[in-house]
């Protein structure tokens, strides 16, 4: 009869015998020694564990918009539910724009090959605290009885308008490739409206009142 020796013996129920038992908590390479007489044989095993997921994001807001950081520890997927109907499984990292101010119960799942953890919070939007941006020299503004209009006297285009209404409902969103931009406020109702204009990646806004 020969002789076992596993090393290490860390979570071994008996480090002396051919088929030990092992409760294992963290990832470890265990070797064995067999000795027969003096006839020697080895073998290595290696465990892999494992871990236990965290679910957990912070978040920055601009307005409507949220920018996701995925704290999740120990997962490989991800699953972002944005509390609006809108659903992400592909991405880390998350942006989201709210068409409307409100609150939302936003959960993240984290996963991987035996684990699942969801982690959500309810996180209120509102469209306090706005700066108003379009005093910035290049942006020029205007309004008549029947539109809204935005000029930008920089070397850039504006490229994204997005109109708001004071409840925060957002009720027009149209691309734009030239410096100059027209809203048409006919079909618009009376009341107070937030203006956000993309320019070279940084959003400018103003609030203007609809007559």
């Amino acid at each position: 009869t020969g002789i076992y020796a596993w090393t290490p013996a860390l979570n071994l129920n008996n480090d002396s015998i051919a088929n030990p038992i092992l409760v294992a908590d963290s990832n470890q390479i265990y070797n064995c020694v067999y000795d027969v007489g003096g006839c020697i044989s080895t073998a290595s095993v290696a465990i892999n564990v494992t871990q236990p997921t965290t679910s957990n994001y912070s978040y920055t807001a601009n307005f409507l918009d949220l920018q996701f950081t995925n704290n999740s520890t120990n997962a490989n997927s991800f699953v972002w539910d944005f509390g609006d109907g809108n659903f992400d499984s592909i991405n880390v990292n998350m942006s989201h724009t709210y068409l409307a101010t409100g609150t939302y119960q936003i959960c993240l799942t984290a996963s991987n090959d035996c684990f699942s953890e969801t982690f959500c919070d309810s996180i209120t939007i509102t469209n306090v605290g706005i700066e108003n941006y379009a005093e910035n020299g290049n942006l020029v503004f205007n309004q008549d009885a029947i539109s809204i209009n935005f000029s930008w006297n920089g070397y850039s285009n504006i490229q994204q308008v997005q109109l708001f209404s004071a409840n925060g409902n957002l009720v027009l969103k149209s691309e734009n490739e030239s410096n100059f931009i027209r809203i048409p406020t006919s079909n618009f109702a009376t009341g107070m409206y937030l203006t956000r204009l993309l320019i070279d990646g940084k959003f400018y806004t103003r609030k203007v009142i609809v007559q």
